[in-house]
C-alpha cells in the first residue's frame, strides 16, 4: 500500500531544512541537494514541491516572513500598552546571540536582494507590513497619551527599522559586545524618543 503524505507537514520540514541550510551555508551557497541533505529527504522529494532553486528560496522567504509577523501578532495580541506593542515588534526583529540563525538569514536575504529585484519587491512588501504595525501602534500611543512625537510619524517608523536592521546586524557581527542585558538596553534607547 502506498505511504501517504501529508503535503502541509512535508512543505514545514522542507521550510525548516532550507532555513538550516541557509543558517549554516548562506544563501548563495545553498543547492538543492543541500536541502535534501539537510532535511534527510531526496532531491526528488524537492522536485516534486519546487520547480527551481529560486521557487524554493522564495516559499523561504515567504515562510520566514510570515512565521516574524504571526510572533508579532501572539506577543501584542497580550499586550494594553502601546508601547509593549511597539517593543514586541523592535524585539522580535532584532535577535538575541541565541538566535543566531535569524540573523543570518536576514542578512543573506538582504545581501541576494540587491541583485534579485522579485526579491527586492518582496523585501518591499515585508517592510511595508512592518510599517503599517509600527504606524497602528504609534498611533494608538499618540491617542492614549503614552507617546509624543514632534516630527513627521513616519519619520519615527523609519528611524524604529533602521535601528531595528542596525541592531540585528551588530548582534550578529559582534555578539560579544552586545549580551542581552545591553541588547535590551539599546531596544529601550530606540524607543525612548517616543515616550511622552
Amino acid at each position: 500500500m502506498p505511504k501517504i503524505v501529508d503535503h502541509e507537514v512535508r512543505r514545514a520540514e522542507i521550510t525548516k531544512a532550507v532555513i538550516r541550510s541557509i543558517s549554516k551555508e548562506g544563501l548563495a551557497n545553498v543547492t538543492i541537494r543541500g536541502i535534501a541533505r539537510e532535511g534527510g529527504f531526496s532531491s526528488g522529494t524537492l522536485a516534486h514541491y519546487f520547480n527551481s532553486k529560486e521557487e524554493l528560496i522564495d516559499f523561504a522567504f515567504n515562510e520566514i516572513s510570515k512565521q516574524a509577523f504571526e510572533r508579532i501578532n501572539a506577543r501584542t495580541l497580550g499586550y494594553t500598552k502601546a508601547r509593549q506593542k511597539v517593543r514586541a515588534v523592535v524585539e522580535e526583529l532584532t535577535p538575541q546571540p541565541s538566535d543566531e540563525h535569524d540573523s543570518v538569514i536576514s542578512v543573506s536575504f538582504w545581501a541576494a536582494a540587491r541583485q534579485n529585484d522579485r526579491l527586492r519587491q518582496k523585501f518591499h512588501e515585508v517592510y511595508e507590513n512592518l510599517r503599517a504595525h509600527l504606524r497602528a501602534f504609534i498611533d494608538e500611543g499618540i491617542g492614549t497619551g503614552e507617546f509624543r512625537i514632534e516630527g513627521d510619524i513616519e519619520d519615527e517608523i523609519d528611524f524604529i527599522v533602521a535601528i531595528t536592521d542596525g541592531l540585528l546586524v551588530s548582534f550578529l557581527l559582534d555578539p560579544n559586545r552586545f549580551p542581552e542585558e545591553r541588547g535590551r538596553k539599546l531596544v529601550t534607547a530606540a524607543l525612548s524618543r517616543l515616550i511622552a
